[in-house]
């Protein structure tokens, strides 16, 4: 039996199948999944229909939206650099030591602290919205800012930890409070 022809997408159209065939049906489950949306979902205006030139007079005459994308990109962008470095970064400080680095277990390690992280956003600014209502200060800042500003002076010190220590242990400890850090910003940046 002969397998089944796929898309090459390098220069022949005809290969066998291989570890990459579930990309290659993972591009087309996501054509026909954005079609559909296309076609059955119903536009999310909020009601208003206030066009495009509407959105550019608000994002072009206010500046916090801008400072809240150069927020975003640039805490994203630690993310996503994250993402493609923590494999090689652990590999790198478990040494040689074969199969050191468990990437399931490092993974599954990782999503339970953004969990983890998500679930303290909720116990974090109900914390300091009561600690704003004791104090007298006349100057009361959301608490979600004021736990997004904490969250990203521990990611900075959580990021800053691989490069100054080179222990494996405290390395991992470091991306997990990063992960921590993640799953904070993220409910709390929408």
């Amino acid at each position: 039996i002969a397998p089944a022809p796929f898309i090459d997408f390098s220069g022949g159209i005809v290969k066998p199948p291989s570890f990459l065939v579930v990309f290659d049906i993972a591009i087309i489950m996501l054509v026909i999944a954005s079609g559909i949306m296309i076609k059955k979902w119903p536009e999310n205006d909020g009601g208003s229909s206030s066009g495009l030139l509407v959105g550019w007079v608000t994002l072009t005459s206010n500046p916090r939206i801008w400072v809240l994308g150069l927020i975003q990109a640039c805490f994203e962008g630690a993310m996503y650099v994250f993402v493609f470095s923590w494999t090689p970064v652990l590999e790198h400080t478990a040494g040689d030591k074969a199969g050191a680095v468990h990437h399931g277990y490092v993974f599954a390690t990782f999503m339970v602290c953004m969990m983890i992280g998500s679930n303290l956003l909720t116990v974090f600014v109900t914390y300091v919205a009561k600690k704003q209502a004791t104090m007298a200060s006349r100057t009361h800042t959301d608490p979600t800012q004021l736990v997004l500003l904490y969250t990203m002076a521990v990611s900075i010190v959580a990021l800053l930890v691989p490069g100054i220590i080179s222990s494996h242990f405290v390395t991992f400890i470091s991306f997990c409070v990063f992960e921590v850090c993640v799953g904070i910003y993220i409910p709390a940046i929408a």
